[in-house]
């Protein structure tokens, strides 16, 4: 059997192996096809990450500051709170403020201390200066110390009928430190 080959074939013949030519050399080099690059270290030293410690272990001073009484409380275990009454707890607690740009969020965590109806407790920090629920401290690379004082707040609300005889185990009130990012 004899194939013929005219012009007209012949042309397409060529075009379509140099086409296979030019694509054969166009993958050929894809393998060392490359992108002038650099790597190398920055300058300069090592950093370490800040620390926020707190000390709780004072001790904590009660006050009865419902509207006409504003009592010292010698001894919080004898004391019976009824509806209305307002308590402030007060201690200090030592934070350690390691780095920058330090925000804390001061929460208290009163959900193990399982609180009878009726009764609310709140935390306030203080620096002595100012106060709230955050409060915001300049670290140091050394680490700044404050001594900061938590006053929380027990309040039993006066149209509360529930909850006599109940415990507020306060050693299950918790104080909260939480750096919050700036924003």
């Amino acid at each position: 059997m004899t194939t013929t080959t005219t012009k007209k074939n012949h042309g397409a013949v060529k075009g379509t192996v140099a086409a296979a030519a030019g694509i054969a050399v166009l993958l050929g080099g894809a393998g060392t096809f490359a992108l002038w690059n650099q790597s190398g270290a920055i300058s300069g030293a090592a950093t370490e990450t800040g620390t926020l410690t707190a000390d709780f272990s004072g001790t904590t001073s009660w006050q009865d500051v419902t509207p006409g009484a504003g009592n010292a409380i010698a001894d919080i275990a004898a004391f019976r709170m009824v509806p209305g009454d307002i308590l402030e707890g007060t201690t200090t607690v030592e934070v350690t403020a390691t780095g920058e740009n330090l925000l804390v969020d001061a929460t208290l965590d009163s959900t193990t201390a399982n609180l009878p109806e009726g009764v609310d407790a709140t935390v306030l920090l203080s620096d002595g200066t100012a106060s709230g629920e955050t409060l915001e401290l300049t670290g140091s690379n050394a680490g700044t110390v404050y001594d900061l004082t938590a006053t929380v707040t027990l309040s039993f609300d006066e149209g509360s009928e529930a909850s006599q005889g109940a415990t507020v185990d306060l050693t299950k009130v918790n104080v909260d430190l939480q750096q919050r990012l700036n924003s």
